[in-house]
């Protein structure tokens, strides 16, 4: 399809290029057939058009049909193939500005198109290299999770769109049980991995199109679910849980299980009034989470007020 599509537009531009030189050289005729004044100006115009439009070919082509044209219009009647000084005078200069010409404007046109390939080559740089910054900076390094900039960034937007729509959203804030004891146990490289898969296992089940799961801090995560009442953010959350217990990371340091267990806090609200923002919601939710880790860890609890 790509080969199909370069092959097209090559031979569209060869079109307007030959309509190009086709149209020029009517206008000429035209010109002529009128007898209106010495068409030199005109044909030299030609020229350059051509030469500018397709390059060096397209301009030999017009000048040589030029040249003829003009020296047909000049010729004395009857001594068009004659030899004579003046017919060699004529065609060398003819030919000679011709020459010069072409010459000129291809060579305009080649620092013209160089120059406009070179900026067209520095812009996509710059684009590519503005789109990797981006995803450098909104993305958590080591989980592959957008950062906390992205989550705030994204929190705000929802919060507004659900005030505009008045529906609800729900943000949840996710622990590792003990990870601590976990990091002093098996060491941080132990550590890193297991957060990794920790963060995968969220990833994969929070899937829904305008859902979001972000690292927020060391070894904790925040989801945000919008147009999701509490028992809709609940159930999504649980899954979450025993989706990382599914995992069986042994964990001999736990004081609850034997794997890796995470506690997650929920708050859902209906932002109908501008005092909601990210970091209330954040608050709430992380008041949540400490009372699922008092009351025995391993669970999701809701905000009560």
């Amino acid at each position: 399809m790509v080969l199909r599509r370069k092959y097209y537009d090559r031979f569209s531009t060869n079109q307007a290029k030959a309509l190009i030189l086709l149209c020029s050289f009517g206008l000429a005729y035209l010109w002529y057939f009128f007898e209106l004044p010495s068409p030199s100006l005109v044909l030299q115009a030609i020229v350059v058009v051509c030469t500018a439009a397709g390059g060096y070919v397209y301009g030999i082509i017009a000048a040589l049909i030029a040249g003829f044209y003009s020296f047909y219009y000049f010729s004395v009647p009857g001594k068009l193939f004659t030899f004579t000084t003046e017919n060699l005078i004529r065609i060398i200069m003819l030919f000679g500005s011709i020459s010069l010409i072409i010459l000129v404007i291809g060579y305009l046109r080649s620092i013209i198109t160089a120059t406009t390939k070179e900026l067209i080559r520095q812009t996509e740089e710059a684009e590519q290299v503005k789109r990797t910054l981006s995803h450098i900076i909104d993305i958590d390094g080591l989980t592959q999770l957008p950062n906390r900039r992205s989550f705030d960034r994204v929190s705000a937007t929802e919060i507004q769109r659900c005030q505009r729509y008045k529906s609800p959203l729900s943000i949840g804030i996710i622990n590792i049980d003990f990870f601590k004891n976990y990091n002093d146990m098996y060491g941080h490289l132990q550590g890193d991995d297991c957060l990794k898969q920790v963060a995968h296992a969220i990833a994969a089940s929070v899937n829904r199109p305008g859902d979001l799961a972000a690292r927020y801090e060391a070894e904790q995560f925040a989801v945000i679910f919008p147009s999701t009442d509490r028992d809709g953010a609940v159930t999504i959350c649980e899954r979450i849980r025993e989706a990382v217990q599914a995992l069986r990371i042994p964990h001999g340091s736990s004081k609850i299980h034997p794997c890796v267990t995470v506690s997650i806090g929920v708050v859902a609200v209906i932002p109908t009034d501008g005092k909601w923002t990210t970091e209330e919601l954040l608050k709430m939710a992380l008041l949540a989470m400490q009372k699922a880790k008092q009351t025995g860890r391993n669970k999701v609890v809701p905000y009560e007020d």
